[in-house]
């Protein structure tokens, strides 16, 4: 998981050497620039992340931990003790400033740009029981595709999240959810047995790949209206449950 360092951090450190803390400081974890020398002593320190509640969960790489970071309602901030070398980081409820502005970064940065507003190809799909769905089938609905392939830690860190927003649609006839595993068949139906998707899943062949050839990234989360690119998620990022989560709400109204 991608890291970057604060304005405060930078600030304190140009007034005190890192060696002088002999206490423990509380910063925000905001962008930055930090030195080489900085990014050595961080490096040297122990690492853990503590839940919403403050229980630590785990070491800096924790599954659990990233996941909380990608929920996007929380603000992340850490704690360094430079006496006995360790750095914490700790989750706050966001305010709703924090999530807007978490929102807008999502939406400037992480987009399909070309995409929004073009339609989308005339496809069908076939799902691991044998249900078909093809674009005609889209006209005035909403569908959410979600890309990604067997093996792709980011594809699951977020697909916990992933089913709790299908839970939400799961009785809405104007919404449809479709999973696309880039993995073969066999591959995937026994990684299924371990790790559940609520909603159909079919496979990403390579006739889909062709016809759908801008998937680089995984996962990768798209939503339609009516038959149209809505919203475009290329890759992994904080809090883009947040931003799914609001344009299906806003679709579906």
């Amino acid at each position: 998981m991608k890291k970057t360092i604060l304005v405060l951090l930078v600030l304190v450190l140009q007034i005190y050497s890192i060696d002088s803390f002999s206490q423990i400081h509380s910063i925000p974890w905001n962008p930055s620039i930090i030195s080489s020398a900085q990014k050595a002593y961080l490096d040297l320190c122990e690492k853990f992340y503590y839940d919403t509640l403050g229980n630590q969960v785990g070491p800096s790489d924790s599954f659990d931990s990233r996941r909380v970071w990608l929920d996007g309602n929380y603000f992340e901030y850490i704690e360094i003790d430079s006496l006995n070398q360790k750095v914490s980081w700790k989750f706050r409820k966001s305010t709703d400033a924090e999530i807007a502005q978490r929102k807008k970064i999502i939406l400037d940065q992480r987009n399909i740009h070309s995409l929004i507003g073009t339609q989308f190809p005339d496809l069908e799909f076939v799902d691991l029981n044998g249900n078909k769905y093809s674009t005609s089938q889209f006209k005035n609905k909403v569908v959410y595709l979600n890309f990604w392939f067997v093996g792709c830690q980011p594809c699951e860190l977020e697909r916990q999240k992933l089913n709790k927003i299908y839970k939400k649609y799961q009785d809405n006839e104007d919404v449809i959810f479709l999973s696309l595993s880039k993995s073969n068949e066999k591959k995937t139906q026994k990684h299924l047995i371990k790790k559940q998707v609520l909603w159909p899943v079919v496979i990403f062949n390579k006739d889909l790949r062709n016809s759908i050839s801008y998937i680089e990234s995984y996962p990768t989360n798209i939503i339609l209206y009516n038959q149209k690119y809505d919203t475009a998620l290329a890759g992994l990022s904080e809090g883009a449950f947040l931003v799914i989560d609001e344009r299906l709400e806003l679709l579906t109204q």
